[in-house]
């Protein structure tokens, strides 16, 4: 991805991410630099969420995955998930894409990619692209983006935010985020109260 469409598209989506589930703070550095910023969520002492974004290398598009564990220093060894079994376990990590995607691998893209179209097994087509002028950025990308995020935000709601409840619930936990306003309870209190994002 590169810098003129990650730099505007990450302060707009971690803005929304922010907002729409605040159990989630950013975690400092990143595990591969360049490439992925996380966010963790603690919900309690048996379990922490980290939603990671992670940009492509060659395409200006961009994925999302849900890793969580009993403690931080689990999440990196979390298995792969199918979750097309619905089968989660204690620990796992998964592209959220694939709740509806029917794919291991989702991305979303920005703007269209440079390698749209080409057999990646062709090499010689490949390293042509790789070799051509970066496309133009157009003048639209700020509404570009903005449809992304509506996206991503709307996903979150519908597909991830159920399977986070019942991550918790497995866990005994009744998942709340952070509510506004003094004396309100802090995130992975286990209150008992359901709240989804907002």
């Amino acid at each position: 991805m590169r810098a003129k469409v990650g730099k505007p598209l990450r302060s707009a989506l971690f803005r929304a991410l922010r907002a729409e589930l605040p159990g989630f703070e950013p975690v400092p550095g990143q595990r591969v630099p360049g490439f992925t910023w996380d966010f963790a969520w603690t919900v309690g002492p048996a379990l922490v969420f980290r939603l990671t974004f992670q940009r492509h290398k060659h395409n200006d598009s961009f994925t999302l995955e849900l890793a969580w564990a009993e403690a931080p220093e689990h999440l990196d060894g979390a298995p792969f998930v199918d979750v097309r079994e619905g089968v989660f376990g204690s620990a796992g990590h998964f592209r959220v894409g694939a709740l509806w995607s029917g794919t291991g691998d989702y991305w979303w893209e920005v703007l269209p990619g440079r390698f749209d179209g080409i057999d990646l097994a062709d090499l010689a087509a490949f390293e042509a692209a790789l070799l051509s002028p970066e496309p133009e950025i157009p003048a639209d990308l700020p509404e570009r983006i903005a449809t992304v995020v509506a996206d991503v935000v709307g996903r979150l709601r519908s597909d991830l935010w159920p399977v986070m409840v019942r991550l918790a619930r497995d866990k005994g936990y009744d998942l709340r985020v952070k509510a506004p306003g003094p004396g309100a309870p802090a995130a992975g209190t286990g209150a008992a109260t359901d709240r989804t994002p907002r």
